[in-house]
């Protein structure tokens, strides 16, 4: 064999040039969507409860579900309200209402954001005193558990269902100032609307057209804010 052939490999399979190199980047990895969540907590003017004909049932257009509507999949809305529940019941997780203790359920559900939408059964059950420190130490715990707590004002009830509901609307105003935590106003806007008390069921729990209207009210505060995540 000649070094001119050894040299050029001749004899193996077809000597040409070596096939070149992907030099292309890998593909970019998509990022993943945010994943936005809302814990409403309330009781069952959250819950969506109304009395027609002496007949308690649960309308389907709630606050929530209302919300849910109206943030679309971007977001999603957990009802977490109980009937006739206060917000130390919904803290502590006292039955029957409750199962299981505010923090755990935020370990479940990890929100980003936690509205509360309480007051009414709290002006009824529970002693001023009581209601202000549950109240500090529900906004302690949405905070320990890394979510950010949001404050709504009741709907206003008719005369005699809760007499001492303004001082407690009162204090949940004081509170939310003094904690920094964004307040959704409800309770003035609503007493303001031209025969508001019609807009009850039963002097207590709203018609489809006063959730409509709180559910509003509410996306117009929490949204700017779900705009706001990273």
């Amino acid at each position: 064999m000649s070094l001119g052939c050894a040299l050029s490999a001749c004899g193996g399979g077809g000597g040409g040039s070596p096939a070149p190199v992907n030099q292309s980047a890998p593909a970019p990895v998509p990022t993943p969507a945010k994943i936005i969540a809302i814990d409403a907590e309330g009781d069952s003017t959250y819950y969506g409860t109304q009395v027609i004909n002496g007949v308690v049932t649960r309308t389907a257009n709630n606050p929530p579900a209302l919300l849910q509507q109206m943030f679309g999949t971007a977001v999603t809305v957990t009802n977490s309200a109980a009937g006739g529940a206060t917000i130390l019941e919904a803290l502590n997780g006292i039955a029957p209402r409750y199962a299981t203790t505010l923090s755990a359920r935020l370990q479940t559900l990890k929100p980003q954001y936690v509205a509360s939408n309480f007051v009414i059964n709290d002006s009824l059950h529970e002693a001023e005193a009581d209601y202000l420190s549950g109240l500090a130490a529900w906004i302690a715990t949405v905070r320990a558990n890394g979510a950010t707590p949001i404050l709504e004002e009741p709907n206003p009830v008719c005369d005699g269902k809760a007499p001492n509901l303004d001082q407690y609307v009162y204090d949940l105003r004081q509170v939310a100032a003094q904690q920094g935590v964004t307040l959704i106003a409800q309770y003035d806007y609503i007493k303001s609307l031209p025969g508001w008390e019609a807009m009850l069921t039963d002097c207590v729990h709203p018609t489809d057209a006063l959730y409509q209207i709180k559910a509003q009210r509410e996306y117009a505060v929490l949204q700017p804010l779900v705009e706001k995540l990273p």
